[in-house]
């Protein structure tokens, strides 16, 4: 079957159409290229998990509640940052980077909490750190 277009205005206006129906494919495909690999949580999706993990069993007042957030907030901007740098954009940072990273936000969190907060901190900070790939726990019967 052959379409005949009236003038040129008419063929570009189809080649764009059918451009933007390719760009969409290729954006489809590449969202489906490894469904087997599990995307990383976004921010949000982290800080969800900080303030039921950590900030909500600490018990914080307002102020250390405020500082925690902002804390986790510059530390997952900066561990993103990180990461954008590496080859692989899903896997672990090397620890000469996040290390300091991590630091940095320790400090600022150990400022508002008393000492036992912060030990307990550091219990639930690493309870509430995603598994390491290979290292997960079978599902429990």
């Amino acid at each position: 079957m052959k379409t005949h277009f009236v003038n040129k205005k008419e063929s570009m206006i189809a080649v764009l159409a059918v451009l933007m129906v390719l760009l969409q494919v290729k954006s489809f495909c590449q969202d489906r290229q490894d469904p087997g690999k599990p995307h990383p949580p976004t921010t949000e999706e982290r800080m969800k998990i900080v303030q039921e993990k950590i900030i909500k069993p600490l018990s914080l007042n307002t102020t250390q509640s405020q500082t925690v957030t902002q804390a986790f907030m510059d530390f997952f901007t900066a561990a993103d940052n990180a990461r954008k740098n590496q080859k692989d954009l899903h896997g672990p940072l090397d620890k000469s980077v996040i290390g300091p990273i991590e630091k940095t936000r320790d400090d600022k969190i150990s400022k508002v909490l008393t000492k036992e907060q912060f030990t307990k901190y550091l219990e639930l900070e690493k309870a509430a750190r995603p598994p390491k790939p290979g290292n997960q726990d079978p599902p429990k019967k």
